[in-house]
């Protein structure tokens, strides 16, 4: 079985092809935003720590509202509840510390759309049962093959402390922020969520 290290620890990105409707890059629409950056910060951090709530309480739907609509056209809503919800029916319970923000950049205007990078910081603890923990050793595998430092807390324990990027992401019209992680295993799919553009003036 091969695992997505952090299928629930923010959003799950599936395998999907190249959407046709893409645009090619061009720089006429990019623009920096001024914002309040503690104004921002705050809101930021509003917004992570109710999305932890949401996933500690397994509340997949509330954890969907904060998926940015570019994913949901590749994966769609539907689909990305139900992988979450099998992998607590295979026994995979993950609790999560709130999000500690160690970064951010400015706020960058493509296409209609607002974002920003983020640095982040958190601790995941996963207690496994029935079919997860009869392959906690795979999975402690797949942990140490992404770079991620595991502890056995117990048996059915298992508690990892990460530091990676995450994009918010507004709609120009709504200004309601949505958030993805960065994967560079995913890179075909982030192609399709952050535009190239973007991403390079982030770098």
């Amino acid at each position: 079985m091969k695992y997505s290290l952090f299928i629930l620890a923010l959003f799950v990105l599936t395998a999907c092809g190249s959407n046709p409707n893409d645009k090619e890059p061009s720089d006429k629409d990019e623009k920096e935003i001024e914002w309040d950056r503690e104004e921002l910060e705050n809101e930021f951090k509003h917004d992570l720590l109710e999305f932890v709530a949401c996933l500690n309480h397994e509340d997949y739907e509330c954890v969907a509202d904060y998926i940015p609509e570019q994913m949901l056209r590749i994966v769609p809503k539907e689909i990305l509840i139900a992988q979450m919800e099998q992998m607590n029916e295979m026994g995979m319970d993950m609790q999560f510390d709130e999000f500690q923000i160690l970064k951010m950049s400015d706020v960058a205007f493509h296409d209609d759309h607002y974002y920003c990078k983020l640095n982040i910081k958190s601790s995941t603890k996963i207690s496994l049962s029935g079919m997860m923990l009869l392959q906690k050793d795979m999975l402690l595998e797949a942990f140490t093959q992404k770079g991620v430092e595991p502890e056995e807390i117990d048996a059915e324990t298992i508690g990892y402390s990460i530091e990676e990027e995450m994009y918010a992401i507004a709609n120009e019209k709504t200004k309601t922020w949505k958030y993805v992680r960065l994967d560079q295993d995913m890179k075909s799919q982030l192609d399709q969520i952050i535009p190239v553009q973007v991403r390079t003036r982030f770098e």
